[in-house]
C-alpha cells in the first residue's frame, strides 16, 4: 500500500484535477424497463460527479494533497458541485471558475439492482471551453501529478504539454475520441483507456491486440480497464494485468474516475506500475459498495485492508 507522502521540500499537491465536474441525481431499480414500460424508482441520492472531479475527491478521501481546475454555471448545481469538492477537502480556491448565467453539467444515472450496471442519461454544461490563458499555469505545475480528462481537450493538452515540459507525470483519462487525441496519447504518461475505446480506435480483435496497437502510440506507459474483468498495462511487449476485487456491488457509477485518482495517488506517493494499479484496483472497488460516485469513496485505510487480503494479484 502507498506510503503517505511527505511536505518536506515537496508541493503543495500530489494530484491536481483538470478538466469535467458533474451534479449526479440517482437512483436505483430492480431491472430496467424497456421502453414504454415503467419501473420504480429507490434509493435517490444527488451527489457530485464528474471524471477529474470525482477523481480529485477520491484522492483526498485517500489521504492525498487535491486540487480541481474547471468551470461551472452560476446555477444551483455548480454550487453543488463547489460545495461537494470543498467539503470532500478538494482546493478550488483558484482552479474553479463560475460562469455567469451559465448551466453546469448535470446527469441522471439509474444503477440496475440485479446486475450492479448503470445507465447515464446527461445535460452538457453551457460553461464554454476551459481557456489555457484562463488556468494558472504556475499553480497547476506545483503538484507531483497532473490528471486530466476528455472533456476540456484543449485544456487538457495544453496543461498537459506545460506538465510534459516540467517532468510532471501526466495521468490522462480517455473514455471516448476526442480533438487532439493522438497528441493526448503521445503526451500523457499514463494514458488510461476503456477497453471499448481501445477497441474502436484500432479495430482489434481483443483488448491485449488493442493494448499493444496502442502503446505504439504513446511515449508512456498505456493502461486499459476492462471492469469487471481488471485493467491492464502495457509497459513492454507483453502486458500486465490486475484481476478486479470482487466484493458485492450496489453502484458502478464513478469506478472509473476513482481508479484513475487512486492511479494518480499511488504514483505521486513514488509507487510502481504494478503496485499502482493494485492500489487503484482496490480503490475502484470499494467505491462500488454504494450508491454513486462519492458515497462510497474508500479511505487508504480501507483500501489497505483490502489489499491485505492478498487477492487478487
Amino acid at each position: 500500500m502507498p506510503t503517505a507522502t511527505s511536505d518536506a521540500g515537496g508541493p503543495p499537491y500530489d494530484v491536481v484535477c483538470l478538466s469535467c465536474s458533474c451534479w449526479d441525481v440517482l437512483a436505483t431499480c430492480d431491472d430496467y424497463p424497456a421502453l414504454d414500460e415503467k419501473r420504480p424508482l429507490e434509493g435517490m441520492s444527488e451527489q457530485g460527479g464528474g471524471q477529474a472531479a470525482t477523481a480529485a475527491a477520491a484522492v483526498a478521501r485517500l489521504g492525498g494533497r487535491a486540487a480541481f481546475v474547471g468551470r461551472v454555471g452560476d446555477d444551483a448545481a455548480g454550487s453543488r458541485i463547489r460545495e461537494s469538492l470543498e467539503q470532500a477537502g478538494v482546493d478550488i480556491s483558484w482552479g474553479l471558475a463560475t460562469v455567469a448565467g451559465a448551466r453546469s453539467q448535470w446527469a441522471f444515472c439509474v444503477a440496475e439492482r440485479a446486475s450492479g450496471r448503470r445507465a447515464i442519461l446527461w445535460r452538457p454544461a453551457t460553461t464554454g471551453e476551459l481557456d489555457a490563458k484562463q488556468i494558472d499555469r504556475e499553480r497547476l505545475l506545483q503538484t507531483r501529478v497532473l490528471l486530466i480528462d476528455g472533456h476540456r481537450p484543449a485544456a487538457s493538452l495544453a496543461a498537459a504539454r506545460w506538465a510534459h515540459g516540467a517532468s510532471i507525470p501526466v495521468v490522462a483519462d480517455l473514455e471516448r475520441p476526442v480533438a487532439h487525441l493522438d497528441e493526448l496519447l503521445r503526451l500523457a504518461s499514463y494514458p488510461i483507456l476503456p477497453e471499448a475505446l481501445a477497441l474502436e480506435l484500432t479495430d482489434a480483435h481483443d483488448w491485449e491486440q488493442a493494448g499493444a496497437r496502442l502503446a505504439g502510440r504513446t511515449d508512456g506507459t498505456l493502461v486499459l480497464t476492462l471492469g469487471a474483468r481488471g485493467s491492464a498495462a502495457f509497459p513492454r511487449a507483453r502486458p500486465c494485468y490486475q484481476r478486479a476485487f470482487e466484493i458485492p456491488v450496489v453502484d458502478t457509477t464513478g469506478a472509473g474516475d476513482v481508479y484513475h485518482g487512486a492511479f494518480a495517488l499511488a504514483v505521486a506517493r513514488g509507487e510502481g506500475l504494478a503496485p499502482a494499479m493494485r492500489y487503484a484496483s482496490a480503490a475502484a472497488a470499494l467505491s462500488c459498495r454504494a450508491l454513486g460516485g462519492r458515497a462510497g469513496l474508500p479511505t487508504d485505510a480501507e483500501v489497505g485492508e483490502l489489499l491485505a487480503r492478498g487477492e487478487p494479484g
